[in-house]
């Protein structure tokens, strides 16, 4: 006697099938932000990161690839950049809170704003801004304004002079 059992996969396959094509719309739209993202699981593993970060601050695939937990390769990334201790442990505070949060932070000169948004499965998702063009464009500004504001000065000051001329040559004449 034989006995014989008949399981229907179609429904699992549907579903596996469903999953990977909503990671492969997940992976596009993380690719495709002009920000750069990086998400995190609740091990601290690196689970994806965009061109865009990885060109953004200049990291060489093969640190991703090889140290994928976020503190090892924050800590090898930044090494020339001299992190914070103090500001990296805020940070982790930050995150053990669950709540999103930005930071504005300088890595070799340029300047970056850094959200972190917690993720439901305990990880997180980070992305990263360059402000750098920004702040240059302010900084422009305000020096455009001081100087516009200087030489509105140095009118006035003309007109002044020029109207105590007048009067005391008016005086003179008197």
């Amino acid at each position: 006697a034989a006995i014989s059992a008949f399981y229907d996969v179609s429904a699992e396959r549907q579903a596996r099938e469903l999953l990977k094509r909503r990671t492969d719309t997940l992976m596009t739209l993380i690719e495709n932000v002009p920000q750069g993202v990086i998400l995190v699981g609740a091990d601290m593993r690196v689970i994806a990161c965009n061109t865009t970060l990885v060109k953004m601050l200049e990291i060489p695939s093969s640190l991703i690839e090889s140290n994928p937990y976020v503190d090892k390769f924050v800590e090898l990334w930044a090494a020339d950049k001299k992190p914070d201790q103090e500001e990296m442990d805020r940070v982790r505070r930050q995150l053990l809170k669950r709540e999103p949060f930005s930071r504005e932070v300088v890595y070799s000169g340029r300047h970056y704003e850094m959200s972190h948004t917690p993720l439901p499965d305990g990880g997180f998702v980070r992305t990263i801004v360059d402000l750098s063009a920004r702040k240059k464009a302010e900084e422009e500004r305000i020096k455009q304004e001081r100087e516009t504001l200087h030489s509105q000065k140095l009118e006035s000051l003309g007109v002044l002079a020029g109207g105590i001329a007048h009067d005391f040559n008016n005086l003179l004449l008197a």
